[in-house]
């Protein structure tokens, strides 16, 4: 492999990021994951700087030279001036990301929406036979990418798939959902653990001591946990619906499901596989994805070689 046949790619989560100095033959040279990172504004800006100056010192021990920069970002993002729209779960609206990295690194950069990038990169790196793909990751929030014979469908105003967006019931309409939408305070990992608070708040709710993060609910479903059972039971209905949406307005071939949640909830895919077809008139071809953090550095170091016409 060429010295700068790499990139540094970046998975900003809302909990998590996941770095590393990808070749571009897919293969990962180095990698640093930081967890529960609980960052916003410009906290979280410091925590890139330092993954990437990480990266950097690395690739120089290494004497390898990065072609790029590229992160993946859990927001709406215009991909072309590198501006965060509004990502709820880092406090940033129109956060200029793309111009606050270029003031300390000369390297390209570009900056997509982490749900494109994981579409991107199942698409160009597993799946380039498909017409068309989609891939709703459900993590802090929900959001879905889908591709189009090889080009991301970003949508005009760069929102396409943000279906955490959707209501969850017909009485959100007339509610405020300032950061996570509807649909997401109720069946990403952040609305199981909603769901859990407003069941624990109850007068007559019943003891509860096994954590209250999602994984937790899922461990105690696992359990046969009778509340935990209640709460996955509608998270798995909300995603249902979720599904539905985008199998009847975006109409992919396949649809993949990934993220976070998904990691311990596999076995929901086959549940929702049997009720979002029951209300289809056509076949749905619904997949689990796993590791969606590789398809997503993958996605990004794709979009970032198109930048550059690698």
């Amino acid at each position: 492999m060429d010295k700068t046949d790499t990139c540094i790619c970046i998975d900003l989560g809302g909990t998590k990021l996941y770095s590393c100095l990808l070749g571009t033959n897919g293969v990962v040279i180095e990698e640093e994951t930081v967890t529960n990172h609980g960052t916003s504004r410009e906290d979280t800006l410091s925590l890139l700087f330092h993954a990437i100056d990480t990266l950097l010192l690395r690739a120089s021990d290494k004497n390898i030279t990065p072609r790029g920069i590229a992160l993946g970002v859990p927001g709406i993002t215009d991909p072309t001036s590198g501006t965060v729209l509004h990502a709820p779960s880092l406090l940033w609206n129109r956060f200029p990301l793309k111009d606050r990295l270029a003031e300390k690194y000369s390297l390209p950069i570009i900056i997509e929406n982490d749900v494109n990038c994981a579409a991107m990169g199942l698409w160009a790196s597993f799946c380039p036979d498909l017409h068309s793909l989609s891939f709703i990751s459900i993590g802090t929030g929900i959001g879905c990418g889908t591709v189009y014979e090889g080009k991301l469908h970003r949508g005009f105003y760069f929102a396409s798939g943000e279906i955490g967006c959707t209501l969850a019931d017909v009485e959100d309409l007339h509610q405020s959902h300032p950061t996570f939408g509807s649909m997401e305070s109720m069946a990403s990992g952040t609305g199981m653990e909603n769901q859990l608070r407003r069941h624990l708040a109850k007068p007559d709710a019943p003891a509860w001591n096994q954590g209250k993060t999602a994984r937790d609910i899922l461990k105690a479903y696992d359990n046969g946990d009778a509340l935990a059972k209640e709460i996955v039971d509608n998270t798995r209905d909300y995603l249902a619906m979720s599904i539905l949406s985008v199998a009847t307005t975006l109409n992919p071939q396949v649809i993949f499901l990934g993220g976070g949640v998904f990691n311990s909830a596999d076995f929901l895919v086959p549940q929702l596989s049997a009720l979002v077809q029951s209300k289809l008139h056509f076949a749905l071809d619904l997949r689990l994805c796993k590791d969606s953090r590789y398809r997503t550095v993958l996605g990004a170091m794709q979009l970032l070689n198109n930048e550059i016409n690698y």
